[in-house]
């Protein structure tokens, strides 16, 4: 990563950042990348004593820009892993939810869950 383009259209030069504040960037960018939440980043870019917050201005810029475009591209990320889940079993629902086989089929029936049959 040598220039990073902003959502504003600048281009801010990385290349002159300090090595750890480089090695900062590339971490951030690898956990944006490996799809983690929204939630589990935004504490290392914008939490209490989080390092943007007391780096240097191209780090702090480029930064809080990765985590500007991930907060903004969550729903498309959601629409993509609903569209993959596919057909379950009671079993299978019961194991996602983390609840019982029963409280599953209790939850069909009260048509809390939508669910249908293969006969």
């Amino acid at each position: 990563m040598k220039r990073h383009l902003l959502r504003d259209g600048r281009a801010v030069d990385v290349s002159a950042l300090s090595e750890p504040e480089q090695l900062y960037l590339r971490w951030l960018s690898v956990r944006i990348g490996a799809g983690e939440p929204y939630e589990a980043v935004a504490p290392a870019v914008i939490g209490p004593g989080a390092y943007p917050l007391f780096a240097s201005a191209p780090l702090s810029e480029v930064a809080f820009d990765l985590l500007a475009r991930m907060r903004d591209a969550p729903a498309a990320r959601r629409a993509g892993e609903m569209a993959s889940t596919g057909i379950l079993t009671v079993t299978e629902a019961a194991r996602r939810l983390g609840i019982s086989r029963v409280a599953v089929i209790k939850a069909i029936r009260e048509q809390r869950l939508p669910a249908f049959r293969f006969d």
